[in-house]
């Protein structure tokens, strides 16, 4: 199966990263040799974020960074979507 790390979830507008809550029933803890105790995301899953303390009008450039595994193999590069 694959994962992502709940830790690599970033949500930026332009340099600032924003506070959120991660809104899923899908989370499990792993040892991983490399990160420690971490907390992943796993399955088919759609992530809902609850941005905190936010100004909705000065928002820009929005983007969302993410990493995960192939459990048991490799971690893919991080990734960041524009939105």
């Amino acid at each position: 199966g694959y994962y992502l790390y709940k830790k690599s979830i970033l949500i930026k507008s332009g340099d600032e990263v924003l506070d959120y809550n991660c809104l899923t029933k899908y989370e499990s803890k792993i040892f991983d040799e490399f990160f420690g105790e971490s907390t992943i995301l796993k399955g088919i899953l759609k992530v809902e974020a609850e941005l905190l303390n936010v100004n909705l009008s000065k928002l820009q450039d929005l983007s969302v960074t993410y990493q995960g595994c192939a459990e048991g193999k490799y971690c893919y590069p991080k990734i960041i979507k524009s939105l």
